[in-house]
């Protein structure tokens, strides 16, 4: 069984990835993932460097990075140029196999997701979503931290590469092999979440993992909060359209705390 955990940059996926593979879910070996960052993460990313590398030269190959989309019209991911591409990835994922369950995390599946779907027909999504004010504020720190010049390193920048992220995800999911989870249940009832996530990628954590895997959630790096002043219904239709679609998915959890006054 395979799973995917993507969304867009600074959504919580490192979050959800740390405590489903506390659950048991294989990331691959140790000396393969992602380290902490002082200032972006310090709890680690746990992103697979192998299959964080290829999807990146994989952008960069149809023009783009993670923060400039390329143009991905239908059907690129069956272009004959890409076949060294495709077969690098199954190569990639051979490795990763070795061990069930499995699976990997990177936001950039956000928008390379029908290259893997092509080579993993049961792919399982796990697709991480937040406010896209408080993402877009992360990502505009990101761009900055990378070396990007202004003037792309503006708010309006990083709500623009929220909706291009969510955009590609929706466009490509594919029905019954996806479930939403929304950074705030993370928050307010992560011992639920994480059991909801858990059960539906097919994983069956004791007592003992649960309990790991939720206090390894620390709430004082939960950064970039919307304040007051700023609402959703202010940004783009756009914007409002995609968030209300992933939020109707997202579970018991996060309507709860929309419940609550």
């Amino acid at each position: 069984m395979a799973v995917c955990i993507l969304g867009s940059s600074r959504s919580g996926t490192s979050l959800v990835t740390r405590a489903l593979n506390v659950c048991g879910l294989n990331l691959g070996p140790a000396e393969d993932l992602a380290g902490a960052h002082e200032h972006s993460n310090p709890a680690g990313y746990w992103e697979n460097l192998p299959i964080q590398r290829f999807n990146e030269e994989l952008l960069q190959h149809l023009g783009g990075s993670w923060c400039v989309v390329p143009d991905m019209a239908p059907g690129w991911a069956s272009r004959p140029d890409l076949e060294p591409y495709r077969n690098r990835a199954r190569r990639l994922v051979a490795k990763l196999a070795e061990r069930e369950p499995w699976g990997w995390k990177d936001p950039r599946n956000s928008l390379t997701l029908p290259l893997w779907q092509e080579l993993i027909p049961e792919l399982r999504v796990v697709v991480c979503v937040r406010n896209p004010l408080e993402a877009a504020s992360s990502i505009q720190k990101a761009v900055v931290r990378s070396g990007v010049d202004a003037p792309v390193v503006r708010l309006a920048y990083g709500l623009e590469l929220w909706g291009s992220y969510q955009g590609q995800i929706r466009r490509h999911l594919k029905p019954g092999r996806y479930i939403v989870t929304h950074y705030e249940s993370w928050f307010s009832n992560p011992h639920a979440e994480l059991i909801r996530v858990a059960s539906w990628v097919g994983l069956s954590p004791g007592p003992a993992e649960l309990e790991r895997a939720v206090a390894g959630i620390d709430p004082d790096l939960r950064r970039n909060i919307a304040g007051k002043g700023q609402s959703i219904s202010d940004l783009p239709p756009s914007i409002c359209t995609l968030y209300e679609a992933m939020c109707a998915e997202a579970g018991e959890v996060f309507r709860a705390t929309q419940a609550s006054p």
